[in-house]
């Protein structure tokens, strides 16, 4: 039976998650208690009192939709400026906020009074409502002039009312009345509805040219009905006064209150007009603007004045309607406060026919003019540009200006007004963005808690069973999984009501996700970020301090610990409700670390949960070839036998559970079970057999009872109801129709007629219900007859059925071209899209506007009338719905199903997908922001420039410098993918660095990757697979830092950037550019020290039966290859899924080949039989029967015109293609041809057999050319280069053999393989070699020089054929059962190194810089000696070459002189070399050492020497003889030589070191620590001396003095580098502890702590100017930090130990040395403006929100491009200026309208006079229309306030 468990009515779960909300702690919810401070349950009385109101946590759709309410056709002009300059310029303003913005003008290009269509008026009341709920600040903006409106029909009338219509109307009249409104008894009280009028005019909505005559006449004749209705019904209200308070009061008037509109009859003597303005009112006044255009003196007389005032049918002036114009007007502005409304006056002007005669005859030269000319054709001016009042005066045109400044001034002071008190709530935005993404997934819930399902009891009582023991005692989770449509999101909601009732407590908290739902919770990193922010909360822990820069991995361990936390802390049930974990979101964190231990992922799997926290989990269930995918990718053997019997017995689940539903089966590719239960291995246990629920339940168990009793409830809800018989007989129909369906009879709702049987199509119960009651319960549809009992048989039994049905009428209503138009977009969305979205793309597209207007003039402004969109938007219904993704409100089709079947109406040819996905992509790129030409040849019209412009909003990169648009980072790659343009997908977004960045730092990495992978599973390319392997390369440094991906670029892929094409290229320049531009100090890798980013191996493809011959498509995307079936199977090579099989051959294939156009497949077989096949069809389009033996071989002409093939009876035949003609055949081999080439024109063929021959033919005529007869064995595989200059013959023999082309003589052979050739292929640039051998190696050579380059072993068996792509990128090859795809750029395989001196094959041992910065030299562990360029990290020279003997040693000490004029070299033979780096020789040697040189120092006269040894001898020599100087004896295993060369501080290591003079070599005094002194430095004036020591302090000493006058002490780790400022004010030390300090020098404190490193500080140091600590960790992190505020400006990992790190003076140079590495890091830092980093921090630093908030949201690492301003629109002006020369007399003698502004006018009340009387009290005139415009305006300084304040709110 249906489930009658509900919420305490007073009592929502969104209020429950508000209790004790506080404004600095959001859900701190009873925090005692979560702490274990006071466990007393008396505590809930405080905890149920702290209930706040959540309206004043209004969520947030970043969106500003505001309803313009006007009568039609009166505020044209105005609506047009709305558009064109008012739109424009707010979007401009809220774009930089991040928000959407959208005039909601239900007149705009609507040729149809909306207020006359009833069904559209009540789409107009929702949608605003629906402007309300999505807006911030001001939804609705009313236009009021001198003219009342119409009155909108209502659709429902009760008996009552009717009987006193039909009292009061004339016999004649109510028989019209009644043919209008039919008894509907379908109702709980029956009432009266409204005839459909599609029923009644056929085509009152359909704009088919075939039917516009009869559609313009059915509109004429409701509009006749529609007034004489109106009429009927306004009489009654009049004569029978059926309220008299309700028929005097004024809808406006604050003591009515809100009823349902269409059940109240009073309110239709009121205008559509009015009757909005009340609905808006009802939400909110405050955010409700009124702009009232006062005429004065309209001359009823004249043309047209009937669009600004009320006329009879006679003419005369209709005072009855004026009245209630002037009373409603007056009522708007009594209610409306000063800031909310605004008044103009303009005068009528008399003579306004001259100038509507002249302006149409201006258009009528004009069109006469453009006659003869298709290419100037344009749209004309609108019907209400045509005539008015002084459209022409400057008056006019100020007043304009001046309703625009009003317009713009009003929504802007609202919004902002009301973005100031939303912030008052809380001090912290990033708290409201957390409750904000917690009530969206809580509102959802609670809106479905509310429907009722069909349960079943035996589940019931096991989860009652479940959840008691999961209070008691430790439990696993529970898991619901299932198909599409099986009702696993209202069945985890049900669920959760059950929970929350058997726990009967209110000492809970519940957490519930919707993965479906908002962007954060889409991708398993968010939805676990989301869960853990949210536990953060509860736990009253700072959660950006607990969960940043956490892995996934990382973050289910922390969600597991706080889950104990909370179970141990107190006695609160903690329900957590999780809805749509697709398995394969586990599947991809289980297959990308294949080490994981289980206890890694146990929080959802094998793990159990502690008392009171209980997990409920839904899992969509995947189709068997998802789970061969898993077996193949995890290696994990299937018991086919066990499996077969029991699926689920045999599944390793530990946390999860048996199946309600027996899943045994004889077939296991028919069996599906969740893919989770393939990734463990301990059987099932009695213990946790219950755990796991299947859905759906199966349909015999459904009663037919509970399905009436169910439809019955859902249709109360609704006060609707229908008769039990006829509830019986439709319940009855679906029943029997289901049951006779025995296919699918324990499924439900499936089409009988449908062709699949795939779980998608299950369809379940509940959806369809759902969709039914809807339909059956909406007033605002246009319904038919189709739940009337005679109409039984036409019921929808199904949801395809009901689709269907839904779909006739939507296409009956508006033209099948102009819904797909509209759907298809809808279709393609990527995370759905935005209203405004949608409006502009609509306004985009060119054959809406053929379409729309085929049979009239197409309006002035080319924009999609919204009225139509609201209309479809609200019939559809159900069948679309909204969620919250990329901080904007999208709509999307309500389920997958939908959209499937959308996609199969209106979205199934590819042409028609490419082109919707581009016109999306050229959105977000901003294509059409200025213009979009509108052409149609056929319809002569061509609107180009101005004229073509569609009003869209922007949609750059940033908003502004705080902002990202994460709209165009989700949706612009995803359509640039299906478009089909892959170089704009590549240049776009994978290569493009803006894009990469603001993805990884605005969004994550993991998103990036996912975004990555989709693309590879559709389109191989090599570009985006180097990139997809550098962002995995790169996944710990920049999930740690996404700022360091310009680094990852520029040091992985800057030696590749020659080797690929021009996006990697591009993508180095872009980064290298982001790097010299950034505002902020950036770390540039100027050298390569990391790895390659390529791989070797790009995918594999494996096939049961073989694989053998291949060939493959041009474009890399398809693959084609023969079996030991004689089939060819298609494969599409990124997702590894079988396209297609051919078949039609009886033996072996032998060769396989495709055209070079890509239009035929042809294959070779041993039947004889060479077979052509259509490739667009998979059909057979040829078979040539002219072969009389085996075809061994074949090859086509790059002409495609014809196919050589090569047979065992030894004959070459010549075949065309088009019809199999033979043209040549001949014999002249004496053994079975093997092999055959040609040449890229196609002149020379050659061919090889197994003869021991190779011949040369001329292909024109067959003639042999020459022979080339040295080969010595028979022939098995043979090549031409593509130069035409090399063949490369493959022997029986086992010999590669390389001849001329030309002249047939030998070149060389190629050795190096020593097993059986069996297949060649040559690179496209000809250079390199590839032979496939038995022995499952490839062997790479480089042709010329006969080099073996490298040895390929990624095959397990023979290679059976090879393959080069066509782009050179790739090569295919066949082994065994599997295809083989390989990297051809990789590097590291392929090419030879040009330079073999670059390469470093020893470690460094050594490193020095110049005093400059600008070079350096390193040396290694084998002698050798190399020079660097710093400026640009490059290479330049070797300066000692490693000796060829064993005898040489390895270099131990650098120094390179001033100007780097020398290099003066230490080894470890204790010799030192100095080196004349310009003469290239070496100029000096020291051999006077006895032991290694420990320190060596070139002294400041670049002379002299010094260097010291083990045995503590210091030496001082001559640079350019060697020869000694002086020698010192004294302890010098520590040493510091003073800047300026005069004092030298030493020591044995321990804690004592001396000073002693240089020149005089005499100790002058000691200094001590208490511990060993690590660290020596001098300040650069060398008055002072630091030490640092294992004391963990540092100490200060006068040099001369020998005073201790400052000891740092903060430490907690030995000191192991310091360092001082040019000015001695700071000194910066780092320690064991990871920590580096900045010191004040004076007074010894300590000014920052700067704390980002994981590892020993291996170096600290401050730039001479004392602006920059550069600080760097043994684990190779370095990072730079602003001495002046402590923030982290940036960091840099090289992902090596790091041992030493020489920095220059300047910090902007930096060369590092490794742990088991053989590459140098030299490093640049670019920085603008060292003196202040107030605003740049780097990535730690901009995710402390704290920070953030600080600087009024923090600067993003990318600048804002300028905004396009689109021109001013030319329009308005036209309209003012076209007559200005022929009227400027008339102008002239006009006298100055009077202006009235009424900004702080009081209230007025209804008792006052007329608003008229009271208007012209109040009047006066204003001096200058200038003056009136500045005062309404806001002053520069003002307006960089609001901005400022605004993005403080924002």
């Amino acid at each position: 039976m249906p489930s009658t468990n509900k919420l305490d009515p007073n009592e929502s779960h969104v209020s429950r998650l508000l209790q004790n909300l506080k404004p600095s702690g959001l859900m701190s919810a009873n925090i005692d208690q979560v702490n274990g401070t006071n466990n007393n349950s008396d505590n809930t009385d405080s905890f149920e009192n702290k209930t706040l109101n959540f309206s004043e946590y209004k969520s947030k759709f970043k969106t500003i939709k505001i309803f313009v309410a006007s009568n039609k056709n009166e505020f044209d002009i105005e609506s047009q400026c709305l558009l064109e300059e008012t739109q424009p310029e707010l979007q401009q303003y809220f774009l930089q906020f991040g928000y959407d913005f959208l005039f909601i003008d239900v007149n705009l290009n609507y040729d149809y009074d909306p207020f006359v269509d009833p069904y559209l008026f009540e789409c107009l009341k929702k949608e605003i409502d629906d402007c309300y709920q999505t807006s911030d600040g001001c939804f609705f903006i009313t236009l009021i002039g001198n003219k009342y409106g119409s009155t909108p029909l209502p659709l429902e009338l009760t008996p009552t009312d009717f009987e006193n219509i039909k009292l009061s109307t004339s016999s004649s009249d109510f028989e019209l009345f009644q043919s209008w409104y039919t008894l509907d008894k379908n109702y709980t009280t029956p009432t009266y509805k409204l005839r459909s009028l599609i029923d009644a005019f056929p085509n009152f909505y359909n704009k088919n040219p075939d039917n516009y005559e009869q559609h313009m006449n059915e509109r004429k004749i409701f509009l006749e009905v529609h007034h004489k209705l109106i009429e009927i019904i306004q009489n009654a209200i009049a004569n029978f006064e059926f309220n008299a308070a309700k028929t005097n009061a004024k809808p406006l008037n604050s003591s009515i209150k809100a009823k349902n509109s269409h059940n109240d009859l009073s309110y239709y003597q009121y205008s559509g007009l009015e009757l909005l303005t009340h609905f808006a009112f009802k939400n909110s006044l405050n955010e409700c603007v009124a702009v009232c255009r006062n005429i004065e003196n309209v001359d009823i007389s004249k043309k047209n004045a009937e669009k600004y005032v009320d006329l009879l049918s006679n003419g005369k002036f209709d005072k009855q309607k004026d009245e209630k114009q002037h009373k409603y007007k007056e009522a708007v502005l009594m209610r409306l406060g000063a800031e909310n409304r605004h008044e103009f006056t303009i005068k009528w002007n008399n003579d306004y026919e001259d100038i509507v005669e002249l302006s149409n005859k201006n258009n009528s030269n004009t069109a006469s003019e453009n006659e003869d000319s298709t290419a100037n054709i344009t749209s004309s001016t609108p019907e209400s540009t045509q005539s008015g009042f002084q459209k022409y005066d400057l008056e006019f045109r100020n007043y304009i200006h001046n309703f625009n400044a009003i317009v713009v001034s009003k929504v802007k002071s609202l919004v902002e007004k009301k973005l100031q008190e939303e912030l008052q709530i809380s001090t912290k935005p990033k708290e409201i963005s957390i409750l904000q993404e917690v009530a969206r997934h809580h509102f959802k819930f609670e809106t479905l808690s509310q429907k009722e399902i069909i349960e079943s009891s035996d589940y019931l009582e096991r989860f009652v069973k479940l959840i008691t023991i999961g209070s008691k005692s430790d439990h696993y989770p529970i898991f619901l999984y299932g198909a599409g449509l099986s009702g696993k999101t209202s069945l985890i909601t049900k669920l959760g009501l059950h929970a929350i009732k058997i726990i009967d407590t209110k000492n809970y908290f519940l957490l519930v996700r919707f993965t479906d739902l908002t962007s954060q919770c889409s991708t398993f990193e968010g939805l676990m970020y989301s869960l853990c922010e949210h536990l953060n909360i509860l736990q009253n822990l700072n959660s950006s301090n607990e969960i940043e820069n956490k892995s996934t991995i990382q973050l289910i361990e922390y969600f597991f610990k706080i889950c104990h936390q909370i179970s141990k802390a107190n006695k609160n049930h903690l329900i957590i409700l999780i809805d749509g974990l697709n398995d394969m979101n586990i599947e991809k964190i289980y297959l990308n670390k294949p080490n994981l231990s289980n206890n890694q992922i146990s929080w959802l799997f094998n793990h159990q949960l502690p008392p009171r926290i209980h997990l409920i989990v839904s899992i969509k269930r995947q189709i068997q070839s998802q789970i061969s995918r898993i077996e193949n990718n995890d290696n994990l053997l299937l018991q086919s036998k066990n499996y077969q019997n029991n699926p689920l017995a045999q599944m390793n689940c530990h946390a999860a559970v048996a199946s309600t539903a027996s899943l045994s089966s004889s077939n296991v590719s028919n069996v599906s079970v969740p893919l989770f239960l393939f990734h463990f291995n301990e059987k099932l246990s009695s213990e946790t057999e219950n755990y796991l629920f299947e859905l759906p339940i199966g349909f015999k168990k459904t009663d037919i009872n509970d399905l009436i009793s169910y439809f019955k409830n859902e249709l109360s809800k609704y006060d609707r109801c229908l008769s039990d018989d006829l509830i019986q007989a439709i319940v009855q129909n679906i029943y029997n129709h289901k049951q006779n369906d025995s296919s699918h009879s324990n499924q439900l709702m499936v089409s009988q007629n449908s062709t699949s049987t795939t779980p998608e199509y299950q369809q379940a119960i509940f959806l369809y219900f759902n969709y039914v009651i809807k339909e059956i319960v909406n007033v605002n549809r246009i319904n038919n007859n189709l739940f009337i009992e005679s109409n039984l048989e036409k019921f929808p039994k199904d949801l395809e059925s009901y689709f269907k049905y839904k779909l006739d009428l939507i296409e009956k209503r508006f033209n099948f071209k102009m819904v797909s138009c509209l759907f298809n977009y809808i279709t393609a969305a990527h995370n759905g899209i935005t209203e405004m979205e949608l409006i502009d793309l609509l306004s985009c597209n060119n054959e809406f506007f053929s379409e729309y207007y085929n049979n009239t003039e197409l309006p002035s402004m080319l924009r999609f009338p919204i009225s139509l969109w609201l209309a479809l938007k609200y019939q559809l219904g159900s069948l679309i719905t909204s969620k919250y993704m990329d901080n904007k409100l999208t709509y999307s089709w309500s389920h997958d199903w939908v959209k499937k079947m959308m996609k199969q109406r209106f979205f199934n040819r590819v042409d028609q997908i490419r082109t919707c996905h581009k016109d999306i992509a050229n959105y977000f790129l901003e294509s059409f922001v200025e213009t979009k030409p509108l052409v149609d040849m056929n319809k002569n019209m061509q609107i180009r420039d101005e004229e073509g412009r569609r009003f869209i909003c922007q949609q750059p990169l940033l908003y502004s410098d705080v902002r990202y648009n994460y709209r165009r980072m989700s949706e612009l790659w995803y359509h640039l993918m299906n478009s089909g343009d892959i170089h704009r997908l590549k240049e776009h977004a994978f290569f493009d660095f803006e894009h990469l960045l603001a993805k990884c730092h605005g969004m994550s990495l993991q998103i990036l990757l996912n975004d990555i992978e989709a693309v590879l599973r559709r389109i191989l390319d090599i570009d985006i697979l180097l990139m997809s392997s550098l962002l995995k390369k790169s996944t710990l440094t920049l999930s740690q830092d996404p700022l360091r991906l310009s680094s990852e670029i520029l040091t992985r892929l800057r030696p590749l950037q020659d080797e690929y094409g021009e996006h990697v290229k591009s993508l180095v320049s872009q980064a290298s550019y982001w790097c010299e531009n950034h505002d902020s100090p950036v770390l540039v890798p100027l050298s390569t020290w990391l790895d390659s980013p390529e791989n070797l191996l790009i995918t594999r493809i494996d096939h049961p039966d073989g694989i053998f011959k291949i060939a493959v498509t041009s474009f890399n995307q398809h693959v084609f290859f023969s079996s030991s079936k004689h089939e060819i199977c298609m494969y599409h090579i990124p997702s590894k899924k079988l396209v297609r099989k051919f078949t039609g051959h009886t033996d072996s294939i032998n060769c396989l080949q495709i055209t070079f156009n890509n239009r035929y497949l042809i294959s070779g077989s041993s039947d004889q039989l060479m077979r052509v096949w259509n490739l667009g069809t998979g059909e057979i389009e040829n078979t040539f029967t002219n072969h009389k033996s085996a075809i061994l071989c074949s090859v086509i002409t790059h002409s495609d015109e014809f196919i050589v093939t090569g047979t065992y009876d030894r004959l070459i035949n010549v075949i065309r293609i088009e019809n199999g003609d033979v043209v040549h055949s001949v014999e002249k081999h004496f053994d079975a041809i093997t092999a055959l080439a040609i040449s890229l024109d196609d002149s020379i063929l050659v061919s090889a057999s197994m003869d021991k021959t190779v011949r040369r033919w001329s292909f024109e005529d067959m003639q042999v050319l020459d022979n080339i007869a040295t080969i010595y064995s028979s022939v098995t595989s043979m090549i031409i280069t593509r130069d035409n200059t090399f063949v490369v013959i493959g022997c029986e023999n086992k010999t590669v053999q390389v001849k001329s082309l030309i002249t047939g003589t030998d070149i060389h052979d190629l050795v190096g393989h020593n097993s059986d050739i069996t297949c060649l292929a040559s690179s496209h640039d000809c250079e390199r070699i590839y032979v496939a051998c038995s022995d499952a190696k490839l062997y790479l050579y480089d042709v010329r020089s006969k080099e073996l380059i490298a040895i390929l072993i990624e095959q397990e068996s023979s290679i059976n054929d090879l393959r080069i792509s066509s782009d050179n990128s790739f090569l295919f090859s066949s082994s065994g059962n599997s295809l083989y795809v390989l990297n051809l750029k990789k590097k590291k395989f392929l090419s030879r190194l040009k330079s073999k001196e670059l390469e470093q094959n020893k470690l460094v041992k050594a490193i020095a810089m110049s005093k400059e910065g600008d070079m350096a030299i390193t040396g290694d562990e084998s002698g050798q000696v190399s020079l660097w360029n710093l400026e640009n990290g490059e290479y330049l020279e070797t300066l000692i070459e490693p000796s060829s003997d064993s005898t040489r040693y390895g270099v131990c000490k650098l120094a390179l002189s001033n100007s780097h004029l020398f290099s003066v070299v230490a080894f470890t033979d204790n010799t030192v070399n100095v080196f004349d780096n310009e003469m290239g020789d070496i100029a000096a040697d020291f051999a006077e050492h006895q032991s290694q040189v420990k320190h060596l120092y070139i002294l400041d006269d670049n002379r002299r020497i010094l260097t010291s040894d083990g045995f503590n001898l210091c030496k001082i020599w001559l640079a350019h003889t060697g020869q000694l100087l002086e020698s010192i004896t004294v302890a010098c295993n520590l040493l510091s030589l003073s800047p300026d060369m005069k004092h030298v501080v030493s020591g044995p290591g321990e804690n004592v070191v001396k000073i002693w003079g240089l020149n005089e070599a005499k100790v002058i005094r000691s200094i001590d620590h208490p511990n060993k002194i690590t660290v020596i430095i001098f300040t650069h004036d060398s008055q002072f001396v630091i030490t640092g020591g294992e004391d963990n302090s540092c100490k200060i000493w006068e040099l001369l003095t020998g005073k201790l006058i400052q000891v740092l002490i903060e430490h907690d780790g030995a000191i192991t580098s310091i360092a001082v400022p040019f000015n001695n004010n700071l000194v910066v030390s780092g320690a064991k502890d990871k920590l580096v300090l900045l010191w004040n020098f004076k007074d010894g404190s300590v000014i920052h702590k700067l704390s980002a490193h994981q590892d020993i500080i291996v170096k600290a140091a401050i730039t001479f100017d004392g602006n920059l600590v550069i600080s760097a960790s043994k684990d190779g992190v370095i990072n730079v930090w602003s001495s002046r505020y402590g923030y982290l400006l940036t960091s840099l990992s090289l992902q090596f130990t790091l041992i030493d790190l020489v920095i220059s003076p300047d910090g902007t140079r930096m060369i590092g040395r490794l742990t088991d590495s053989t590459n140098i890091p030299i490093i640049g830092l670019t920085h603008k403006s060292p003196h202040d980093y107030t605003r740049t921090i780097s990535q730690s630093s901009l995710k402390s929100f704290d920070y953030l908030t600080k600087m009024h949201g923090g600067s993003l690492p990318l600048k804002p491009k300028p905004l396009v301003f689109a021109k001013k629109s030319t329009n308005l002006l036209k309209l003012f200026t076209q007559e200005e020369k022929k009227s400027s007399e008339r102008r002239a003698t006009r006298r100055p309208s009077e202006i009235v502004s009424h900004i702080q006018a009081e209230p007025i009340s209804a008792s006052q006079p007329s608003s008229r009387g009271i208007f012209q009290k109040q009047k006066r005139k204003a001096k200058k229309s200038s003056e009136f415009s500045s005062n309404t305006s806001m002053s520069t300084k003002e307006e960089k306030q609001r901005k400022t304040k605004i993005c403080c709110l924002l």
